[in-house]
């Protein structure tokens, strides 16, 4: 199972990364962020300055995997550099609506993720591509939101055998 895992979550860090890189250049309003499907706890929130030293990034990145066991280290990190200006394009109290790209193999893990994200208020539909959905939800900003629901949608594919492909974010 782990040798499976494994090139599905590089493929999905990869994919995700040329997705937000793709769609920061194409658009200057919508952006492509990740999410995860666990109430922030106030030791998890990601602290988004560059001046901390290594030492405090390492024990936040420590955080976040053992929170998120399905993520690769790299996604989270490419993450949350890309995350670094959340804050002033979306400020606290600002409603959004961010929206996740997500593939299965089997559609055993797709139902069981649909069910998922749904009891997360996440509303679902088909995508184009065979065993792929759009899993989508809007709410109002609060500090760590948006971070955490990247990795918690990222997350939840990852252990179904998912393949995470990104996340937009949309102002409302």
């Amino acid at each position: 199972m782990m040798k499976k895992l494994i090139p599905i979550l590089v493929v999905a860090a990869g994919a995700a990364a040329y997705m937000i890189a793709k769609k920061k250049k194409s658009e200057e309003d919508s952006e492509v962020k990740i999410i995860t499907l666990e109430e922030p706890d106030e030791e998890d929130k990601p602290k988004e300055e560059s001046s901390e030293p290594a030492e405090t990034k390492n024990e936040i990145l420590n955080q976040i995997l053992r929170k998120f066991p399905y993520l690769k280290q790299s996604f989270i990190e490419e993450t949350l550099e890309y995350a670094k200006n959340f804050d002033q394009e979306y400020p606290l109290g600002s409603r959004i609506r961010i929206n996740h790209v997500v593939k299965f193999v089997r559609v055993e893990e797709l139902i069981t993720f649909v069910q998922t994200v749904r009891r997360e208020d996440y509303a679902v539909q088909e995508a184009q591509e065979e065993n792929t959905i759009l899993a989508f939800k809007e709410f109002q900003v609060e500090e760590g939101m948006i971070l955490n629901e990247v990795f918690r949608i990222a997350d939840q594919a990852g252990f179904l055998d998912g393949e995470y492909f990104g996340f937009q974010i949309d102002k409302l």
